[in-house]
């Protein structure tokens, strides 16, 4: 790293991204009754604000074609998730017990 390099805030940036997530995560919590479902928003949120911040950030990158190991990740969990949430919402209603 150099030390006089001119670098983003990526910290400030997820920090940002992570506290809209947590508000639009708030607004939904009482419209879902499925057992997971704001989990599994919250990993898709998460995935994707990481995937847009990871050029930003200071640390290493292990290239896999066009984007870093860590995107190629993020894109396949965000992308898993969403389905998952997809394929849950055309399922019956299944309520959570407790």
């Amino acid at each position: 790293f150099q030390h006089d390099a001119v670098r983003h805030p990526a910290q400030a940036y997820e920090m940002m991204g992570n506290f809209v997530l947590a508000g639009l995560l708030w607004s939904y919590r009482n419209k879902t009754s499925r057992s997971g479902q704001l989990f599994r928003m919250y990993l898709v949120g998460y995935a994707t604000i990481r995937f847009a911040i990871d050029p930003f950030r200071g640390d290493a990158h292990i290239p896999m074609g066009p984007l870093s190991l860590v995107q190629w990740y993020c894109l396949i969990v965000g992308v898993g998730f969403l389905f998952w949430i997809r394929q849950d919402m055309k399922s019956p209603e299944r309520a959570i017990s407790g």
